[in-house]
């Protein structure tokens, strides 16, 4: 039975560019599948299927960076780069759902109240998965939680990148990478504010409040070039919102229409 349901999710989830995040993309899955698959759709939830891409995702990058451990090795590759590769490489999972527009669905889903806890483990799972894949040791929680702040602020503006190839995204996580690596491996407070990575913590705690689910897409893109900027921004979306909790429940980013709230607006520049 098992088994059956893992080969429909996977199946589904090829699905989900054409359908999105729903049972239809379930029951399109099964009718491609044996009988049985069909007999069990009714079992699998859209929920389910979030939580089967982020761990099979996660389960894919395990793999990945277990082989190019060896080839860092032997070019003593530095741990800012080998910690922006496997970031960029998860996200890179993601493309054909981003060219679908799906995920800003998929990630509305997965801070929803009902999902929240099992999106916080599958976070920690992936930044876990991340350290010991790069072999970086010694890292404590804050330095943990910090890499997820940046892997969700890199996830975020992802999601309205239309530079060729991502590439302003990928800048965007090598100058991140580059501050953290400063701040909790070099000991180097000179930063303009050296306690933002304590600030952008707030990123990775919304996911349990359901914050990024209100979030305009559009909006990301004021933040690609000034990460003072990013976190002053961040630092206003710590929960709780002023949005009540019946606006948040009918608000759960969903439908397109819940990204038309507002959103930080970047700061003027100052020379």
């Amino acid at each position: 039975m098992q088994e059956i349901k893992n080969k429909l999710l996977k199946s589904a989830l090829e699905q989900v560019p054409v359908y999105g995040w729903t049972n239809d993309a379930i029951v399109a899955a099964a009718q491609e599948q044996t009988p049985a698959s069909l007999s069990i759709a009714g079992m699998i939830t859209p929920n389910d299927l979030i939580h089967y891409c982020m761990n099979q995702y996660n389960q894919q990058l395990q793999q990945e960076l277990q082989t190019q451990q060896p080839v860092w090795k032997e070019q003593n590759t530095p741990m800012v780069d080998r910690i922006v590769f496997g970031m960029q490489r998860r996200l890179e999972y993601l493309d054909d759902l981003i060219q679908s527009q799906q995920w800003h669905q998929g990630m509305a889903m997965g801070v929803r109240p009902d999902n929240a806890l099992t999106t916080r483990q599958q976070l920690q799972e992936l930044i876990d998965i991340l350290v010991n894949g790069v072999e970086l040791y010694d890292v404590g929680h804050v330095q943990r939680l910090a890499l997820g702040a940046v892997y969700v602020a890199t996830e975020l503006h992802l999601l309205t990148d239309t530079s060729p190839n991502y590439q302003d995204t990928w800048d965007f996580l090598q100058q991140r990478v580059q501050e953290w690596e400063r701040v909790f491996l070099k000991n180097d407070l000179s930063l303009p504010n050296s306690d933002t990575f304590f600030v952008a913590s707030s990123v990775a705690t919304s996911l349990a409040s359901g914050a990024l689910s209100l979030i305009k897409p559009n909006g990301m893109n004021s933040l690609a070039t000034a990460p003072e900027q990013l976190w002053n921004a961040f630092s206003q979306m710590q929960p709780p919102f002023t949005t009540s909790t019946s606006e948040a429940s009918s608000m759960d980013g969903t439908s397109p229409s819940h990204y038309e709230s507002s959103s930080p607006q970047r700061p003027k520049e100052t020379n």
